[in-house]
């Protein structure tokens, strides 16, 4: 790792640290500790466990409402750790809900995938949240939902179901 010839006041130093830390071909443990405050300190991150350990900062309704299937419009944004969006999609029609690709005032659930993370403003997917969120300050819905929560309540409605309850 070697310092450009363009100084940066804030990446050359580091550079330069990490050259000198590196010179030897091996990193001990105490450089190694050195590096990670310097990367934590840089990225404005001191969390160890990564993205999905963030604390979010997801627009979602608090408290998590209570989920029905039958004659609901579902939009799901994101990836989603229960499956593909053919699946997904799957689960809320076998309980009699519908899904849409796009948010609209006809919708009453936006559910984000598990892997929707608090950077979600920058992503592609941003613009269905913002949408949800806009039409939500105007007439109170639709509901945005996590996917934990949006599987907890599909667990729950299939063993209504299954009771003969629905």
């Amino acid at each position: 790792v070697r310092a450009s010839n363009n100084p940066h006041p804030v990446l050359n130093p580091i550079l330069k640290r990490v050259s000198e830390m590196l010179s030897d071909n091996y990193l001990d443990a105490e450089e190694a500790e050195e590096l990670k405050e310097i990367l934590k300190k840089l990225t404005g991150n001191d969390d160890t466990l990564g993205e999905m350990g963030k604390s979010s900062t997801l627009p979602l309704c608090e408290p998590p409402p209570d989920v029905s299937f039958k004659d609901k419009v579902f939009v799901h944004t994101g990836t989603f750790a229960y499956g593909n969006r053919k699946e997904v999609e799957a689960a809320v029609t076998e309980l009699g809900g519908t899904c849409k690709s796009s948010v609209s005032k006809k919708v009453d659930f936006v559910v984000l995938g598990i892997y929707v993370t608090d950077s979600w403003i920058h992503e592609k997917l941003g613009r269905k949240i913002e949408k949800a969120m806009e039409i939500r300050s105007q007439i109170n819905h639709p509901q945005i939902i996590h996917e934990p929560h949006w599987e907890a309540m599909l667990i729950k409605a299939r063993n209504l179901w299954d009771g003969g309850r629905l």
